[in-house]
């Protein structure tokens, strides 16, 4: 009878006998019987190889962990769930370094995942997918319940027996080759995550790059902006000094000015203090003259009286002598009336002398009384003048140590401003060179991401035929459930690997791993491998939570590779994560876990901490750099506060200079309309002293005449 049954009973009969045995082992499920593919189920299946295993293990074990013929079975056929369990293990535990096999071929995405979907936020694309997922879930439910009533159907046949043993051969000869196929797959999908990861670094470091060239651009815009303003500011600065310097000249020669002033000044209180001086003598010497005149005009009065006294008495005399003598000589009558004639005449004479004369002197000593009171007068008034041209003089010379101190003091503001403008020069060309280095820098970075994207893109193209013809290969071998189980694995690993740790599969499945706690058989090992699952998940959580954001492009190139090189580490470590998670599953589900991956967990676990601890170094270091920058942008902006405040000091300084010019021109000009005063008050005394000579002139001629 088995030799008339054809081949598709044949092939029944064997799925019956191994999804009994998929109870006892749930390693079993993912070799079913083969079937021949038509074209439109090869090209789905190639999206969908890499991801089918795990998740019909984890769900069908979910499912049938409750039935009691199961957990008896299990019992008795464990020594052919250990085999299979070992193989399942070598079919989700590949090689550790499977990310350096990049020249196998790559798996495109399944059909029913969007095209966008890397535009879709996490909530977006657990919507889209879970449709497929509850689809998938209710047939694992359909097979697993037809083939619950199937298992309950007995056969007494020994040649039946004899068919499903050849059938088991055969389905364990089926499963090791899907081992193989599931390892090769899950080796091409770890090299497919690790080049699209490395694609995604690559892009977000592009990001990077451009966002840092934009903000270097922009830098360097700011610095240029800077700078032009710094030489303006200089340009404004040197025509200041200059200016200051033409006024400095100004002063000098306002100086100078000052000090020839000062000289005549000097001079001139010396020629007044001389004329004072002559002044005083020619008074006393008038005064000495004038009492001399008084006297000599008292004694010529007296003389002149006394000379009268004696004409008259010589006058009566004769008259007396005449009237005597008038009887007796009467002859001589006509002689002494002529004589009496004669003198008359003469006392006549000499009183018209002496009253004119007094009226003379009368009027002289009248003139003479008013000019000394006016040159008393005036000689006050110049008292006063020259009082207060000395005040004046005083308050000239106060102002003009005050000025000198002022310019020594803008002497010593040029000299520090000149000095700051030194080191602002300086400044300026330190940040052109820093400018000039980061532009290099900028170049150098942007001509190794060309030559980085040049050699992915070759590699891509490399890859693309070696794809096509390993994936047509593979495939002609895979069965139908087989690729349908890889379709489902494949978007659960996909949902893993995209979406965070709360919506994604992965919780999905633990949620369903938490069911089995109630299980007495399966808590200390489940208890053992959810404690490596939550530390493995919060290592790669902890390291996708990493701040790591370079802010500032760093001053080496050597610095920018290092990063690049722990980034890239980084990213093919992260793409491992996903697929070891997956692993324990499986272990969890079989109840096994190797002390081999326990050690590789650990090595891992150390290593990635001393990567983070790098990283983190790393972080701090360029920190540290941002902060020195941010000091160095302070320090800068302060100097430049600095330099406005000198730059308005110098402006009140000049201010000051030229109210200290106007001052000076106007004391100038008071001193002067001061000289004019006294160049006019020199005249005056000389003429004083001329109309002085010509009264005493006068008086000797009239002295001379009186006598």
């Amino acid at each position: 009878m088995s030799k008339k049954l054809s081949l598709e009973e044949r092939l029944s009969l064997a799925t019956k006998k191994g999804r009994k045995k998929n109870k006892r082992s749930t390693s079993n499920l993912s070799s079913p019987s083969p079937v021949v593919l038509s074209n439109n189920e090869q090209e789905s299946a190639r999206t969908s190889i890499d991801d089918a295993a795990a998740g019909v293990v984890s769900i069908d074990n979910a499912e049938n962990i409750d039935d009691p013929a199961v957990r008896s079975e299990s019992t008795v056929e464990g020594d052919t769930g250990k085999a299979d369990s070992i193989a399942v293990d070598d079919v989700v535990h590949p090689d550790h370094n499977r990310t350096d096999c990049f020249d196998d071929t790559m798996v495109s995405l399944p059909t029913w995942l969007p095209k966008n979907y890397t535009e879709f936020t996490v909530e977006e694309l657990v919507k889209e997918i879970s449709p497929e997922y509850l689809r998938l879930n209710k047939q694992i439910d359909d097979l697993t319940n037809e083939l619950n009533r199937k298992s309950q159907i007995e056969t007494t046949d020994s040649s039946f027996f004899k068919l499903i043993k050849e059938k088991d051969d055969l389905i364990d000869q089926l499963r090791k080759e899907g081992a193989k196929l599931a390892e090769t797959e899950l080796r091409q999908s770890n090299q497919i995550k690790a080049l699209r990861t490395k694609v995604k670094d690559l892009e977000y470091e592009v990001s990077e790059l451009n966002d840092s060239s934009a903000q270097s651009v922009e830098n360097y815009n700011e610095l240029q902006s800077l700078y032009h303003n710094i030489q303006g500011q200089l340009a404004e600065a040197t025509n200041k000094l200059k200016d200051a310097d033409k006024q400095k000249e100004s002063l000098e020669t306002l100086e100078k000015n000052i000090k020839e002033k000062d000289d005549l000044i000097t001079i001139l209180q010396q020629s007044l203090d001389n004329m004072r001086t002559l002044l005083e003598k020619e008074k006393s010497e008038f005064q000495t003259e004038k009492k001399a005149l008084q006297e000599a005009t008292v004694d010529q009065v007296t003389t002149l009286e006394t000379k009268l006294e004696q004409l008259r008495i010589e006058l009566d005399s004769s008259t007396q002598n005449l009237d005597a003598k008038s009887n007796r000589d009467f002859v001589d009558d006509q002689q002494s009336y002529e004589e009496k004639q004669h003198a008359s005449f003469q006392y006549n004479r000499l009183k018209e002398q002496l009253e004119s004369s007094k009226a003379n002197w009368d009027s002289i000593e009248y003139a003479l009384n008013t000019k000394i009171v006016n040159l008393e007068n005036r000689f006050e008034s110049t008292m006063k003048e020259k009082n207060d041209i000395e005040e004046k003089y005083q308050t000239a010379l106060r102002s003009s140590e005050t000025l000198g101190k002022q310019l020594e003091k803008e002497k010593e503001n040029h000299s520090k401003a000149v000095l700051e403008v030194k080191d602002l020069e300086r400044r300026v060309e330190t940040l052109k060179s820093s400018l000039q280095s980061i532009s290099d820098d900028y170049n150098l970075l942007k001509k190794k991401y060309e030559i980085q994207r040049s050699q992915l893109e070759q590699k891509e193209n490399e890859l693309k035929p070696h794809q096509e013809n390993s994936n047509e290969k593979i495939i002609d071998k895979i069965p139908v459930e087989l690729t349908d189980s890889l379709n489902s694995m494949e978007g659960n690993i996909e949902d893993e690997w995209t979406l965070p740790q709360e919506n994604s599969m992965l919780s999905l499945s633990m949620s369903k791993l938490g069911e089995l706690e109630s299980d007495p058989s399966l808590k200390p090992i489940y208890n053992e491998s959810h404690e490596t699952i939550c530390s493995e998940e919060s290592q790669h959580f902890d390291r996708k939570n990493v701040d790591f954001s370079i802010d500032d492009i760093p001053e080496e190139a050597a610095a920018l590779q290092a990063i690049r090189e722990g980034e890239s580490m980084k990213s093919l470590n992260n793409t491992s994560i996903p697929y070891r998670r997956a692993s324990v599953q499986l272990s969890n589900s079989n109840g096994h876990i190797s002390a081999h991956l326990v050690n590789k967990l650990s090595t891992e676990l150390k290593r990635l901490e001393g990567e983070l601890s790098a990283s983190k170094e790393l972080y701090d270091n360029l920190l540290k750099e941002k902060t020195k920058a941010n000091d160095e942008i302070l320090r800068l902006l302060e100097e430049n506060d600095k330099f406005n405040e000198v730059n308005k000091q110098k402006d009140d300084l000049l201010k000051r200079v030229e109210q200290m010019q106007s001052k000076l021109e106007t004391s100038l000009q008071l001193l002067g309309e001061k000289t004019e005063q006294v160049e006019e008050l020199e005249n005056d005394v000389s003429d004083l002293k001329e109309m002085m000579h010509q009264q005493v002139q006068q008086m000797v001629e009239m002295q001379g005449k009186m006598r």
